[in-house]
């Protein structure tokens, strides 16, 4: 069955591709969900207008991305936790509890955007990675003090 791809569907394709699928996938996933449509002669010659759309769409994307991460980078948290003589935490800050802070702050951050420890068991100070996109980051401190 030959569609024509009006989202990015990892591992088939990006907008506007024509691809050929199995019918089963097509008819009952790709097409309800307005994934993709047929890829008919009327519609073969709207790809242009669709590769461009999706073009600009990633555009205005990227710059809300590359805002984002503007806002964030140098950003510092600061976490106050029980630890021990030698400054090895009971318990952790864990990526949940970043994005959690994060989140607080306005961020709309997602746990698997995190790049770094995940879980930081030492009293200290981190450097972590928060990574939007392949070439979008914005790079946070975390400062883990004793109580």
């Amino acid at each position: 069955m030959k569609l024509i791809l009006l989202e990015n569907i990892e591992k088939l394709g990006i907008t506007g591709d024509v691809v050929n699928v199995a019918p089963g996938y097509g008819r009952n996933y790709l097409l309800p969900k307005k994934y993709a449509i047929m890829a008919t002669p009327k519609s073969l010659k709207r790809v242009e207008n669709i590769k461009q759309v999706a073009r600009d769409k990633s555009l205005r994307e990227q710059s809300a991305l590359k805002a984002t991460a503007l806002q964030l980078s140098g950003t510092e948290l600061t976490y106050v936790k029980k630890s021990d003589d030698n400054g090895h935490l009971y318990g952790s800050v864990s990526d949940n509890d970043i994005v959690k802070s994060l989140n607080e702050k306005g961020f709309a951050i997602h746990k698997n955007m995190l790049k770094g420890e995940k879980h930081i068991k030492n009293v200290g100070e981190y450097d972590l990675t928060i990574s939007f996109d392949t070439n979008i980051n914005a790079d946070i401190k975390v400062n883990v003090q004793a109580e």
